[in-house]
């Protein structure tokens, strides 16, 4: 895929005089309308006011020496520290995983959404299987995939289990679902002969999970890690960026079991923030790891490293001896070191050196089965990007706990015009839905005159109370692609919204804020990607349509 020219970009300003109330909350009744010169995003008109409170969330996992669960810690029996200083508990949220064989809520017709909304019982903790065939040698492939096969035979309905792949880019072969033999199916359910490709779309919303799946065999047998090595690290920043992103919003433990040859190292740095010259938009790696870093942590994502290769020999091993000392003659320390630092920093567990991958997937899936969330605000003023420690303690002999050692310190969320166009760029190329912010769109019109109308909820976005007024300023851009991830257009719009404090009242209590955005649609467009970016927080919504869905109305 070639990334095309910067979007047009209009700004507007919007107040409440220029909002009506509906049944549904708040509608801007004014249309954003595109500017048709190509040009940058421009400055939000938004008061620049930064926050320095702020909530650090740990979750921690409680088991006996056993192995078992422990369900009924209560938060006086945590004690937490940061950097060394004692910290006092202000959120904390206990409960065992309920298991249900949960569906996502059908939508109306013609409306579209990236939210997890689920029917049903309640539901908590999900896992996401990556097999990364990206940074994993093809011999090491077909092994990878029966052990994950023999995993999903022993799944329990309810297990609340996603199965995602990378290739050349992201793919999901299925979404969070607590129906295993779907599954089953998106892994083994696939006919015809493997068709080596490099261009088979990452966008097309009617392939088939085994369609996709065949895709990213297709791709594999061109040795993606030797074919990308350029930029390897790039798309593997961007891939674990954009996960974490798409699982913010679910509730309770998130786990990454993440099957691969080669992990990165960057996880080990002291700091994650690196003075970039204000407004550049050149593609720079340590700006795409500040973003992938501070996603991670956002949605409290427990990366479970495991190394696709199983068993390795030491260079030097001895048929007589009767162990294997990894530190002598071991062929790949330094990743075991990246694994390790992986699971450390991210409160998970790292699994190496064996045979039995499908038994590392199974002990990783059940760590969400009783957690506990801790939250707490830093009385340090530190916000210089640093690594700071974390330590939690429980007052319970026979409970041994495990979590994130700590976290990046990092300072607000730059708000210039560069930052704020690489993170876009990036996120236009990502088929998978971010949903930091919760969007819901409807469409009406004719093709080359549409309205899209985005729902969005007040309490997702970061409006600030300045002069009794509410304010905040978004991003939105509605990128248009053509047949095999063809890029055609993007038009941008930057919008400020102004309520008064009765207008953000009654916005959220319908938790409902509507904004109408013009789509002249391309004659050979058959996907629309709309992105809708909080200014000031740095939060993220996305949804992928495809034009047929929407024009067939």
């Amino acid at each position: 895929m070639k990334q095309g020219n910067p979007p047009a970009i209009r700004k507007m300003t919007m107040t409440g005089n220029q909002l009506a109330s509906s049944a549904s909350g708040l509608m801007l009744l004014a249309l954003l309308s595109a500017n048709p010169g190509m040009v940058p995003v421009v400055a939000s008109e938004q008061a620049t006011v930064r926050v320095t409170t702020r909530l650090v969330e740990v979750v921690v996992v409680a088991e006996t020496k056993k192995g078992e669960p422990v369900t009924d810690l209560k938060q006086e029996d945590f004690s937490l520290s940061d950097g060394g200083r004692e910290e006092p508990i202000s959120v904390f949220t206990a409960g065992k995983t309920k298991e249900s064989g949960t569906k996502l809520m059908p939508l109306p017709a013609g409306t579209f959404s990236n939210r997890f909304d689920w029917s049903g019982p309640a539901s908590s903790g999900v896992t996401v299987i990556l097999i990364d065939g990206l940074n994993t040698r093809i011999q090491d492939q077909p092994y990878v995939r029966m052990q994950v096969q023999k995993f999903l035979t022993q799944l329990k309905p309810g297990s609340n289990v996603g199965l995602y792949v990378m290739g050349r880019g992201p793919r999901v072969l299925q979404e969070v679902t607590g129906d295993v033999s779907a599954l089953k199916k998106a892994l083994a359910d696939y006919r015809g002969e493997l068709t080596p490709s490099l261009d088979t779309p990452l966008y097309d919303m009617d392939m088939s999970p085994a369609t996709h799946f065949d895709a990213w065999l297709g791709e594999l047998t061109f040795g993606l890690v030797d074919y990308f090595d350029r930029d390897r690290s790039l798309r593997t920043v961007r891939l674990l960026e954009s996960i974490a992103n798409h699982l913010y919003r679910l509730p309770g433990r998130k786990n990454l079991i993440w099957v691969s040859g080669s992990f990165p190292d960057w996880i080990l740095s002291n700091t994650a923030f690196w003075k970039i010259r204000p407004g550049s938009t050149k593609p720079n790696l340590k700006r795409e790891i500040e973003r992938a870093i501070r996603a991670l942590s956002d949605a409290n994502l427990a990366v479970y490293p495991v190394d696709a290769r199983g068993l390795i020999s030491p260079q030097e091993y001895n048929a007589a001896r009767d162990t294997i000392r990894p530190q002598s003659g071991w062929p790949d320390t330094v990743n075991f070191r990246n694994m390790k630092a992986w699971a450390e920093r991210t409160g998970g567990l790292a699994f190496y050196n064996t045979n039995d991958l499908q038994g590392a997937l199974q002990q990783a899936s059940e760590d969400r089965q009783a957690s506990y969330l801790l939250g707490y605000y830093p009385s340090h003023k530190s916000w210089n990007g640093n690594f700071r420690r974390i330590k939690v303690s429980v007052a319970r002999p026979d409970v041994q706990i495990r979590c994130r050692s700590g976290y990046f310190a990092q300072p607000d969320v730059p708000v210039d015009n560069g930052y704020r166009q690489a993170l876009l760029d990036a996120a236009m190329w990502n088929p998978i839905e971010a949903t930091q912010l919760g969007l819901t769109a409807q469409f009406s019109g004719s093709r080359q005159a549409m309205a899209c109308r985005l729902d969005i909820d007040p309490a997702e976005v970061s409006f600030q109370l300045t002069d009794d007024v509410s304010e905040c300023g978004l991003d939105i851009w509605l990128v248009q692609f053509g047949p095999r991830d063809k890029y055609l257009k993007t038009a941008g719009h930057t919008a400020n919204l102004r309520l008064k404090q009765s207008e953000y009242k009654s916005a959220l209590e319908t938790r409902t804020v509507s904004l109408t955005v013009p789509l002249e649609l391309l004659p050979e467009a058959v996907l629309v990607r709309i992105l809708v970016h909080d200014i000031r927080s740095g939060a993220l919504g996305s949804i992928s349509i495809p034009i047929k869905r929407i024009v067939s109305r």
